[in-house]
């Protein structure tokens, strides 16, 4: 197998428009649109075949879906949530792939930090022509 080592630098810029609903028996949805352009460059690697700078557009539609529970988790609502979204390079690719749709879903901690946060739990699956694949990750939202 192959093992190369390579640090990888980005730096971009986007702008993101968003449309927020209440639903009725406690739901809410929530759709955005965001154009991202990134410029990304090898900082270091251990091999020249991972050298390289690129330039990177692409454009993101996502709709979300947020439900409650009824649970809670110390002091903190528990919510769940679904979404949908699809990205579409209109300048680079990832590794030959023009586009890609996402389907996920998790669950929310809503303020149960005392500084407000959202902390979420979140898995989705990435799936595209010659590309498939999955995403677990936690974030926190301010």
């Amino acid at each position: 197998g192959l093992n190369w080592e390579s640090w990888v630098g980005s730096v971009g810029i986007a702008g993101r428009a968003q449309w927020d609903r209440p639903l009725p028996r406690g739901l809410r949805t929530s759709l955005s649109a965001r154009y991202d352009v990134r410029w990304v460059e090898t900082l270091r690697s251990d091999d020249p075949a991972q050298d390289f700078s690129t330039t990177l557009q692409y454009a993101t539609v996502r709709g979300d879906l947020f439900g409650p529970t009824g649970l809670s988790f110390a002091g903190g609502e528990v919510e769940w949530q679904t979404f949908a979204g699809v990205k579409r390079f209109t300048q680079g690719d990832l590794f030959g792939v023009d586009q890609f749709l996402q389907l996920g879903g998790g669950v929310r901690l809503i303020d149960a930090l005392p500084i407000g946060a959202v902390v979420s739990l979140k898995g989705v699956a990435i799936i595209g022509r010659d590309l498939t694949g999955f995403s677990v990750g936690v974030s926190l939202g301010f």
